[in-house]
C-alpha cells in the first residue's frame, strides 16, 4: 500500500493537495474505476439505443443511473472525508487540552506527525482520552457535549404518565364503545323476561363487537371471559364485570402481535438502519422525527433522512430542529432519487460514525403498488451497501383509514419483510376494531402507538394498557367472579 500512497501523494501535490492518507488513495482509486465504468456504460447505452424499449434497455439505464449516484457520492466523499476526520481530531485534541489545564496530561506529548493516517491519530487520541476521563472533569465534558448536541438537560428529567396519555388519546374510541355498551346492557335487561340475561346479553355483545370492526372469531374471544359454565345460576352481570371481561379477552387476543421497541444500537459495528414506510399521510414523518428525538436524548448519534422532498417550510423546520438537537440530516430535494438518498445516507452515517439511521420513505398518493416499488428499491440499495440492512422496516398504519395500508401490505408481499407497525392517529379513530383486526390477520407486530401530535404521545404497545384505556371508564374494578371464568368452547370457535 506504501507505493500507492507515494504515487497519489505525488499526483495530488500537483493539484495542491497534501497529507494523503492510506484511505484517500483507495477512495480516489475507486473514483477512477467508477468513472471508467460510467464511461463504458455510457458507450454501451449509445450502442444499445435500439433496446431502450426492452427490458434489457431498462436494466442498462438503471445501471447507468446507479453508477451516476455512486460517482457523485464518491466525488463528494473524496472532498469531505479528510475534512470530517480532521474535525474529529480537532475535537478530541480540544477535549484533551482541558486535561492539560488541569495538570493531568501534557497534550504536547501527543503531537502526531501529519503523515500519520488520520484514523490512527483518532484512535490514539480516543484511547488517551478514555484513560484520562475521571471525576469532575468527566462530568464537565459530558455536560458540554450535551450542550453542543443542542438539547436541554431538562428533557431527560421529564416523565410522562403513559397510562394517562393513553386514556386521553383513546377518548373518542372509548366513548363510542361505552355508549354502545350501555345500550346493549339496557336492552338485555329490558328484554330478558325469564331472568336468564346470558342468553340475551352474549349475542348482543358479539354483535356490538362486530359493529366495532372485529371479525366473528375475534368477537367470540372478546366475550369469551363472560361465558359461564353450564349451571342454574341466573345472576345478572354488572357493567364493570362486562368491561373487565372484555379487557381480559382483548388482551389475550392481542398478545400474539405484541412487538418490542427498536433499540438504537449498532449492528456489528455499523449503524442500525430503520425504514419508516406507509401510505401517503399515514404519519411517517412524525414517527421518524419522534424516534430520532428519542434516540438523541438517549445519547445516540442519529441520521435522519427522507427520500421525498418535504412541502412548504417543513424541510427548513426539520433541519433547524435537527441542528439544535445535533442530529445529522440528509433530506431529499426536488431532484433527488430515493435510491440516491438511501445510498448517501448509509455512507454519510458510516463516515460520521452514527449509531442509527432513520429513513422516511416517501409514498405516492393512492398508489400502493408504486409506493411498494419505491420501498423495495430503497431496501435493495441499502442491502447492497451494508450487510444485513435494513434492520427494521416499520409500517405506519393509521387507525382512521385501513384501506390504503392494507393494500400496501399486500403490495409489499414478496418484496420486503415488514418488521413491525406503528398504529397512528388513534386520537382521531372512533373504533379500533378494523386496524387491530388487519394487523392480527397479517400477524404484524405492533411496536408503537401514536396518540396525538406531541412527542410524549408516542408510546410502546402493551395490550393490557391499550385495552384498559379503550374499554374502561375509570371506575374501580369489581372483585373477580366465578361468572368470569374462561370458556374453552367459545375460544375454540
Amino acid at each position: 500500500m506504501g507505493w500507492i500512497t507515494a504515487f497519489f501523494n505525488s499526483v495530488s501535490s500537483l493539484f495542491g493537495y497534501h497529507d494523503v492518507t492510506t484511505r484517500d488513495p483507495i477512495i480516489i482509486l475507486a473514483l477512477i474505476l467508477a468513472t471508467a465504468s460510467f464511461v463504458v456504460a455510457k458507450k454501451s447505452t449509445r450502442r444499445s439505443k435500439n433496446l431502450s424499449s426492452t427490458g434489457s434497455g431498462k436494466l442498462l439505464n438503471d445501471l447507468v443511473q446507479e453508477l451516476s449516484i455512486r460517482l457523485g457520492d464518491l466525488s463528494a466523499r473524496v472532498n469531505n472525508s479528510n475534512t470530517e476526520l480532521e474535525k474529529q481530531v480537532n475535537y478530541l485534541t480540544r477535549q484533551l487540552r482541558k486535561f492539560e489545564k488541569d495538570g493531568s496530561i501534557s497534550v504536547a506529548g501527543l503531537q502526531l506527525d501529519n503523515s500519520d493516517v488520520l484514523e490512527d491519530r483518532i484512535a490514539r487520541l480516543e484511547e488517551e482520552l478514555d484513560k484520562r476521563q475521571s471525576g469532575k472533569i468527566d462530568l464537565d465534558l459530558r455536560l458540554e457535549t450535551v450542550e453542543e448536541l443542542g438539547f436541554a438537560l431538562e428533557e431527560k428529567a421529564v416523565v410522562h404518565d403513559a397510562n394517562s396519555t393513553m386514556r386521553v388519546g383513546l377518548k373518542l374510541a372509548r366513548e363510542n364503545f361505552l355508549t354502545r355498551l350501555d345500550g346493549v346492557l339496557s336492552g338485555a335487561q329490558a328484554g330478558t323476561a325469564n331472568g336468564d340475561e346470558t342468553k340475551a346479553l352474549l349475542p348482543q355483545l358479539e354483535t356490538m363487537a362486530r359493529e366495532l370492526g372485529f371479525s366473528q372469531n375475534s368477537a367470540k374471544i372478546l366475550i369469551g371471559k363472560l361465558e359461564r359454565p353450564n349451571d342454574s345460576s341466573t345472576s345478572q352481570y354488572s357493567r364493570n364485570q362486562v368491561i373487565s371481561a372484555l379487557i381480559a379477552g382483548s388482551t389475550q387476543m392481542l398478545e400474539p402481535v405484541k412487538g418490542l421497541e427498536v433499540e438504537a444500537t449498532k449492528v456489528e459495528g455499523s449503524p442500525k438502519i430503520i425504514l419508516i414506510v406507509g401510505s401517503d399521510g399515514s404519519g411517517k414523518t412524525a414517527l421518524a422525527g419522534r424516534l430520532a428525538g428519542r434516540f438523541n436524548v438517549q445519547g445516540k448519534k442519529v441520521l435522519l433522512a427522507s427520500t421525498a422532498p418535504y412541502t412548504g417550510t417543513l424541510a427548513k423546520e426539520i433541519t433547524s430542529w435537527a441542528e439544535r438537537k445535533g442530529i445529522v440530516t440528509n433530506l431529499a430535494t426536488k431532484d433527488s432519487k430515493p435510491t440516491g438518498v438511501a445510498y448517501k445516507s448509509v455512507h454519510k452515517a458510516q463516515d460520521q460514525r452514527c449509531d442509527v439511521v432513520i429513513i422516511d420513505v416517501g409514498a405516492t398518493a393512492n398508489d400502493p403498488a408504486g409506493t411498494a416499488a419505491t420501498i423495495g428499491e430503497v431496501a435493495k440499495m441499502i442491502g447492497r451497501e451494508q450487510l444485513y440492512a435494513p434492520h427494521e422496516i416499520i409500517l405506519t398504519y393509521p387507525a382512521t383509514d385501513t384501506k390504503q395500508s392494507s393494500a400496501l401490505i399486500e403490495a409489499l408481499a414478496g418484496q420486503v419483510n415488514l418488521t413491525g407497525a406503528c398504529l397512528t392517529k388513534l386520537d382521531q379513530a372512533e373504533a379500533l376494531g378494523p386496524p387491530l383486526e388487519e394487523l392480527l390477520t397479517h400477524q404484524l407486530a405492533i411496536k408503537y402507538l401514536s396518540l396525538g401530535s406531541s412527542e410524549e404521545h408516542l408510546t410502546s404497545f402493551d395490550p393490557a394498557n391499550l385495552t384498559a384505556a379503550l374499554f374502561s371508564d375509570g371506575s374501580p374494578p369489581e372483585p373477580s367472579s366465578p361468572a368470569l371464568s374462561i370458556s374453552t368452547s367459545v375460544l375454540e370457535h
